[in-house]
């Protein structure tokens, strides 16, 4: 019995011993907030960085998901569009008008992402998301009033892994996840990742059953090529689209029953999920994004080593959208009773 206790306890003292050399290890997280690889804790930025581990943990599966963990973030979805918009201490931009910019800029890769529209929405298969809080305009130029949301997505590896995941809801909602890396040749590797959501909607139309609102419909893919051009060089191909065709849940809807219900309440007092719509909403919103993005490590002598980092790229983003915005009374709506 002495023996066990003594095993015991000199377990318990290894193991608290080992608890508190780790406790004392800060994990440095490399980021590129200031356009340079440096780690987190000596950017003199305000700034909240979540590498892909960390993402995991937290359930960060959409962009929505980072105002819950990062703090100033609201990020909040438009009922009637597809857009997402985000405000770092109260400063943003709500417009959906094309013309019009967001007051806190998006990157992708280090790629300037003009409008929310064109933002994937989904946080798969990311190396990492920085969120800069606070002007950004001296390294970032226009439309980082409020900051700048980084996102830096995997390059690929000459180590093949391959990723899947699979998740099964209600509402007859599906989703998977994948991503596939490996070596294509000794100089050139590629990553190729994927997602795709679907659901039967939460939105109950009384009018038409088949026009029901809230519904997902998702699909994104990108494929990276990553090319050895030499010791100290190369370059990364990156492709990749995205595709949205669920309903959005509108909320001006017509009258419930005897008592009418003034434009812009819910659509029923009692069940915000039900609503009378006698036009069917759609969405087709598509994006496309290319870049190339080369890097050469230079010695200058006396200057010492300097990294060239060149990036060009190219977005498509086309959104069409109807909706049903009248608040007449529909012709009929069965067993559809104010209270119901």
């Amino acid at each position: 019995m002495f023996r066990t206790l003594a095993v015991a306890a000199a377990f318990l003292g290894l193991s608290h011993g080992a608890w508190a050399a780790q406790s004392n290890v800060i994990e440095e997280i490399l980021v590129t907030a200031e356009k340079r690889t440096e780690a987190a804790q000596d950017t003199a930025i305000a700034l909240t960085v979540f590498d892909s581990e960390q993402l995991q943990l937290r359930g960060i599966d959409e962009l929505e998901d980072l105002q819950f963990a990062v703090p100033n973030l609201i990020i909040s979805p438009n009922s009637q569009s597809p857009v997402t918009y985000a405000y770092i201490r109260g400063i943003g931009s709500d417009q959906l008008v094309a013309g019009f910019d967001p007051g806190v800029a998006y990157h992708v890769d280090g790629m300037y992402i003009g409008q929310p529209s064109s933002m994937p929405g989904d946080m798969w298969d990311m190396e990492r998301v920085e969120v800069l809080r606070g002007p950004q305009g001296t390294l970032y130029g226009r439309n980082t009033t409020g900051g700048s949301i980084n996102v830096i997505t995997k390059d690929p590896t000459d180590e093949f892994e391959m990723v899947t995941d699979l998740t099964l809801g209600n509402y007859d909602d599906a989703r998977i996840r994948t991503a596939v890396n490996g070596a294509l040749t000794d100089t050139v590797s590629g990553r190729l990742s994927f997602i795709s959501e679907r659901n039967e909607g939460y939105q109950d139309n009384k009018f038409n059953d088949d026009h029901n609102g809230d519904v997902t419909d998702y699909y994104s893919i990108r494929g990276k090529v990553k090319i050895e051009t030499g010791d100290n060089s190369n370059w990364v191909l990156t492709a990749q689209r995205f595709q949205n065709e669920g309903n959005q849940s509108q909320k001006r809807r017509e009258p419930f029953g005897s008592i009418p219900v003034y434009a812009g309440a819910i659509p029923n007092p009692s069940d915000p999920r039900e609503v009378a719509k006698d036009y069917k909403e759609e969405l087709d919103l598509t994006n496309s994004l290319y870049s190339a993005q080369g890097t050469w490590d230079v010695d200058l002598g006396a200057l010492g080593p300097v990294t060239i980092v060149s990036i060009t790229g190219y977005i498509s983003n086309n959104w069409d959208q109807s909706s049903d915005r009248s608040v007449e009374q529909c012709d009929s709506v069965p067993d559809l009773e104010h209270g119901h």
